[in-house]
């Protein structure tokens, strides 16, 4: 089981490893090396953004569960994301008008693409009803700023960015979520009966094989992983 937003990135590896002309067929390591993306999360330009992101007193306060609002929280934050998964959604289709008429294939992939999406959403709404949210309340929440700029981040970039870079934007996600997972996971105080525990914390790592995975990354990084490893020359040019 992993999340749906991890997933959602995962699936778009898959759309471009069917297409010739941006993929590479198949993935064929069988070691992932992170080359790619620990360039960019070990930048020294980039620590204090990396040191944020991973200590962010959200998801610590949801792990922890002694806050008497962290359940609130959660809920708050699992709302949020399941607005990204719609605004995710208008933005794949926005994209299918970059695509030239000459590229039928990949305006069938993409069309498939756009066309399983609405599965992610709905999955990452059964997670929302299972920590006891209603769909009446998640229709009547507004948006919150975070999110509108986000959203608005990638339809503004629907026409700008390449494929190649579309995958980087998901790095904090497939990878990054990750990472914040197993350090809240092999943390003491985390509290392992609680619904963030067993609803995120769980679903973003993998821990079924120690000794070639250390770092307990969900299948969905490794992929992505290796991905941008195998296609890493359309970044340097």
């Amino acid at each position: 089981m992993s999340s749906p937003r991890v997933a959602q990135a995962a699936d778009n590896v898959d759309v471009d490893l069917e297409l010739p002309s941006r993929g590479i067929g198949a993935i064929v390591k069988t070691t992932t090396t992170y080359d790619f993306i620990n360039k960019l999360w070990n930048a020294e330009e980039n620590q204090d953004v990396v040191k944020k992101f991973l200590n962010n007193r959200l998801c610590k306060i949801c792990a922890e569960n002694k806050d008497p609002n962290a359940l609130e929280l959660f809920q708050t934050y699992a709302v949020q994301d399941y607005f990204y998964l719609v605004d995710y959604v208008k933005f794949k289709a926005l994209r299918l008008t970059t695509i030239p008429q000459s590229e039928f294939d990949i305006l069938v992939a993409e069309a498939e693409s756009v066309g399983r999406m609405p599965a992610y959403m709905s999955s990452w709404m059964d997670m929302c009803k299972r920590i006891g949210l209603t769909p009446d309340r998640i229709q009547s929440t507004e948006r919150s700023v975070a999110e509108l700029a986000y959203a608005n981040y990638l339809q503004i970039n629907a026409s700008r960015d390449n494929w190649f870079s579309l995958h980087v934007i998901m790095i904090a996600c497939a990878y990054g979520w990750s990472k914040i997972a197993k350090k809240l996971y092999d943390e003491g105080s985390t509290d392992k009966n609680s619904e963030f525990y067993k609803e995120w914390i769980l679903v973003n790592i993998d821990t079924s094989d120690s000794v070639n995975n250390a770092d307990f990354f969900s299948s969905d990084a490794r992929k992505l992983s290796n991905f941008l490893d195998q296609n890493v020359e359309i970044w340097n040019n």
